[in-house]
């Protein structure tokens, strides 16, 4: 976790070192994301709020539920001081130390800031099918616009589909003149991973 301070703006959440966390211009990136997770209805976790937009998204689908997992204090009191406590079940800290306490989703976000995507892809990754109940649908921050190709072949070793959505961005210039970027400013698209669980029978490999 990154414990510098973090200050949320109008259109923007930075930290005290100039990295920028999520911008405004994500909105239609994370209205998609929603789409996905919430598309079976039932239980939806959110694991990283940032400046909520996605669970913005979310809290308007039709679903049974809907949980976010949030470790930094600053985001955590943004949430509190706007009412995220009262429309969602809220689980304060890492999900390093609560990925085994949690129960069974129809539908999964993950997009952490200043996390090892190392450690997400032999981490959490690897722990997919406790957290998704079979039909369940799961995707990531993935900010890139080609396939990955260990990813596709984990998926299909693990009775895990995985379709890539393709969704145009548009990354304002002023993103990367105002602190550090986060992303490649001359990308037009992304593609989207849904990662969808086909069988509840343990993982026969790993992610390499």
């Amino acid at each position: 976790m990154d414990s510098s301070h973090f200050t949320f703006g109008s259109n923007s959440l930075t930290s005290e070192d100039g990295n920028s966390i999520m911008m405004e211009w994500e909105r239609d990136w994370m209205k998609r994301v929603a789409e996905i997770i919430c598309s079976k209805g039932g239980d939806i976790l959110n694991i990283g709020f940032g400046m909520g937009i996605v669970d913005s998204f979310i809290s308007d689908s039709k679903i049974e539920s809907h949980t976010i997992m949030e470790v930094h204090p600053d985001v955590l009191t943004y949430m509190k001081d706007n009412g995220w406590y009262k429309k969602a079940q809220i689980i304060e800290g890492d999900w390093r130390t609560n990925i085994d306490k949690l129960k069974l989703y129809d539908g999964i976000f993950f997009d952490t800031f200043g996390g090892n995507r190392e450690d997400f892809f032999n981490g959490f990754l690897l722990k997919l099918k406790t957290l998704l109940k079979v039909g369940g649908i799961f995707t990531f921050w993935y900010p890139y616009n080609k396939e990955n190709i260990s990813l596709n072949t984990f998926c299909n070793d693990n009775d895990l589909s995985i379709e890539y959505i393709d969704l145009p961005v548009d990354i304002p210039e002023q993103q990367h003149k105002n602190g550090k970027a986060y992303i490649d400013p001359k990308l037009q698209n992304v593609l989207i991973p849904a990662i969808t669980n086909n069988s509840n029978i343990a993982f026969n490999k790993n992610f390499i």
